[in-house]
């Protein structure tokens, strides 16, 4: 079975860690998990390769938003938006949008529709 890459970019610590987990839950030994605090931190990230397969973003952070993330993954990966604040209305259509709080399930179903959709 393959490897799937995520990077998960958000300012809270707890959030980052909470997705983490709920992605080693799900995929195990098949996740490679990659975090970033911020815009500035992601933007490193982003320019490696292979590109990610999934990329989960808060859209609110001290040093950008999600738009400034979706901007440096330029169509490579899917995006999935978190937000207490509900859908930005700048928000691309392209990316998915998920609502905190939300549940491990409900995390993990659209991280694998995103997944089936890139394949």
């Amino acid at each position: 079975m393959r490897k799937y890459r995520f990077l998960v970019v958000d300012d809270e610590q707890s959030v980052r860690l909470f997705c983490k987990n709920v992605l080693l839950r799900g995929f195990g030994q098949d996740a490679d998990i990659d975090e970033a605090g911020g815009c500035e931190e992601a933007r490193g990230l982003l320019s490696t390769e292979p590109p990610y397969d999934v990329v989960i973003t808060d859209n609110d952070m001290p040093d950008g938003t999600s738009s400034d993330v979706i901007r440096h993954v330029d169509g490579r990966s899917p995006v999935l938006v978190v937000s207490g604040r509900g859908r930005p209305a700048e928000l691309s259509e392209d990316a998915t949008f998920l609502q905190k709080p939300f549940g491990v399930q409900e995390f993990l179903a659209v991280v694998k529709e995103l997944l089936e959709e890139r394949i």
